[in-house]
């Protein structure tokens, strides 16, 4: 946290640092040009030497004394107190950079130390410190950009009496990139919506049962009972009061989610600790602070992404929002473990502390054990993890001196927004104690299920579900069988070619045309200077970028020339390249962005030789590199594709992408 405040300082300290030395430059490069003006036309003197050491010329340009009116007025011709002035100006502006930068630091972390009081007051001090931060950020921006530019002009002036237009454009850019990024971000409109990919709205006409229970829960506990409940194949509960997306529609208002795998293996009195615990965040309005806070959260995320956009001009805004991401989310992480110690004490009064308590242990435990299931399941070759029967499961796979029973005390249940305490910590907070033996019993006991006394007689609502879940555990067990295979093998290459077939781009003609262009243009300007020179050396030169200018051309025309690009299951050629390039030789693979041109980049296991034939780095190296703007067709999908190869990632079938999306499979 402190370490990225401090990062957001670096810039804006160079910054005034460079407008604090710049006058100094300006003032050395004044009394230079005068010296040398004097000493050309032979009138320095001593004295005058003395008194132009001596004479401070920015000031001259603010604050004339008696008798250097006409200095000044000689400078206001030259354009020098136009300078000094813009100089001045600079400098100031520097001051309010880094001021606006410190206070704004200050104000997040007073604002931060008055949200840990209650949960009303992090909100509030969340919204006014997030408004506060998003406007410090592009504030940086708008008054970073022009120094920033106007800064290296006047580095690059001063020190070599020129500039590069091109350095201060891509600045100018970049900063107007992150601006506009940022703004977009600001008054774009957040689909407040969760996605359940497997999940359903159950109606109380389908569920009667169950929605007895839940209605009977909420009015014990004195509460609205839900608007939906929504049953899906995470493995997970939450209440939320955001619009939820699932596979038979969207539902809006007070929604409860229950897994459906745990309503297998829970019972209904555990259940019911669960749904207490879950109507206990509806009770402390816990939701109403969930869909204040989640926008401006991704808000925050959003203009932070935007502001990478802008490259080192929006590092210093970048820091101060990852600085206010980091402050405020470590006072959101300890409110969450409150509100989630506070909703067990509501699950507690539903129910018993034991009751909550051997919930807790149990659906910790089968959350472990149903990922094992699943990972074997996925591994093998037919099975459904849904259809594992999790005690016995746990009792054949999981004995007493495993260290998943003295590791599970740590663990913490997953939810889409908060952060849940320790197993640990929640028991001792209802009182329970439990070994690691008395938790392996709670475990493996079996009773009936929740799912038989509330939902028994209604598998057809599930129907749906189930075999999206089956087609997502078939495509997982291709993809591991597909990663497991050997190329070398007569089996391997079959399975590997018949997922990944061959693919060929051909190499792009105005990479030709363009290098080709570019020796003709070195050719004809080393000519033109060697007839306007006329000299033997301006003609030597000239017959070396003649020939050198040659060679490149006819590297190029040999390397593109109707070349392509071929990429297989097994690795990847070039006919430009001095060979093929395997898969297996690859250790690393990864791609850069320069200017819209994609490069990728290779690192092999072992030190090669160049990957381009008549390359003239001929020193072996483990990394190597080749632009895909050589090649014909889309980068990004050309980008894509390889690596899809390299890493074996088959296709997504229609229906796990339809999961995948959050829509209805077919």
């Amino acid at each position: 946290m402190g370490r990225a405040f401090c990062k957001a300082l670096i810039v804006p300290i160079l910054v005034l640092a460079l407008f604090l030395v710049a006058p100094h430059w300006l003032n050395q490069h004044i009394r230079e040009a005068i010296r040398k003006s004097l000493e050309a036309r032979q009138t320095l003197t001593p004295q005058a030497s003395d008194r132009l050491a001596k004479m401070d010329f920015v000031r001259v340009c603010f604050d004339p004394q008696p008798g250097e009116e006409e200095l000044k007025a000689n400078f206001e011709r030259a354009g020098v107190a136009g300078q000094a002035r813009r100089l001045w100006w600079s400098l100031e502006a520097s001051w309010l950079l880094l001021g606006i930068l410190v206070g704004t630091g200050a104000a997040i972390w007073f604002l931060n130390q008055r949200g840990k009081r209650s949960a009303a007051d992090f909100m509030r001090s969340y919204y006014w410190g997030w408004r506060l931060a998003i406007f410090a950020a592009l504030a940086q921006l708008f008054l970073l950009t022009p120094l920033m530019a106007y800064g290296c002009f006047e580095a690059t002036v001063l020190l070599s009496n020129s500039y590069y237009p091109k350095m201060i454009i891509v600045i100018v850019l970049a900063g107007v990139v992150g601006i506009v990024r940022g703004v977009q971000i600001l008054c774009r409109s957040l689909p407040l919506e969760f996605t359940e990919a497997m999940a359903r709205d159950v109606t109380p006409e389908q569920a009667p049962a169950l929605w007895s229970a839940t209605r009977a829960a909420a009015a014990q506990l004195g509460t609205a009972p839900p608007d939906h409940i929504v049953i899906g194949m995470q493995l997970n509960f939450y209440v939320t009061e955001l619009a939820v997306k699932h596979g038979t529609g969207r539902t809006t208002g007070r929604t409860l989610y229950l897994s459906y795998p745990t309503l297998k293996q829970l019972t209904s009195a555990e259940v019911l600790a669960i749904i207490g615990h879950e109507l206990g965040h509806f009770i402390g309005e816990d939701t109403r602070m969930t869909r204040e806070f989640y926008p401006l959260r991704l808000k925050v995320h959003g203009t932070m992404v935007a502001l990478t956009q802008a490259t080192f001009v929006g590092w210093t805004s970048l820091q101060l929002m990852n600085f206010f991401a980091w402050c405020f989310g470590v006072t959101e992480r300890a409110l969450s473990r409150q509100r989630e110690l506070l909703a067990d004490q509501w699950a507690a009064r539903l129910t018993s502390a034991a009751t909550s308590a051997r919930a807790l242990v149990k659906f910790q435990v089968l959350a472990g054990a149903f990922q094992h299931g699943l990972n074997s399941a996925v591994r093998e070759s037919g099975g459904n993890p849904l259809d594992l029967q999790l005690q016995k499961y746990v009792a054949e796979h999981f004995p007493a001196e495993s260290p998943f029973w003295g590791q599970l005390f740590e663990k913490t249940m997953p939810h889409p927004l908060d952060t849940h305490p320790p197993l640990r910590e929640r028991l001792a907070a209802l009182g329970a104690e439990y070994t690691a033996a008395e938790v392996r019993e709670v475990a493996i006991s079996e009773a009936a299920s929740a799912y038989d006394e509330w939902l028994n007689g209604h598998d057809e609502l599930f129907t749906p579900l189930r075999q999206e879940a089956a087609a997502v555990v078939d495509h997982v067990r291709l993809q591991n069988q597909v990663r497991a295979v050997d190329y070398q093998t007569p089996e391997g290459r079959r399975l590997l070619e018949e997922r990944f077939p061959e693919v060929r781009w051909v190499s792009r003609p105005g990479r030709l045309r363009l290098e080709l262009g570019v020796a003709v243009v070195a050719v004809v300007t080393m000519l033109v200077v060697a007839v306007a020179i006329g000299n033997a050396a301006a003609w030597a030169v000239a017959a070396v970028v003649f020939a050198l200018a040659g060679w490149v051309g006819g590297i190029s025309w040999k390397l593109h020339r109707g070349g392509s690009c071929n990429l297989t299951a097994g690795g990847l050629h070039h006919t430009g390249w001095v060979g093929p390039v395997d898969f297996k030789e690859i250790e690393v693979m990864k791609f850069l962005n320069s200017s819209g041109s994609l490069s990728v980049v290779l690192r092999f296991k072992q030190r090669r030789g160049p990957l381009w034939k008549y390359s003239l780095w001929r020193i072996p190296r483990r990394q190597w590199s080749f632009s895909l703007s050589c090649l014909t067709g889309k980068q990004p999908e050309i980008a894509q594709t390889i690596f899809n190869y390299f890493t074996r990632q088959i296709k997504v079938p229609a229906q796990v992408a339809a999961v995948a999306a959050g829509e209805e499979g077919e």
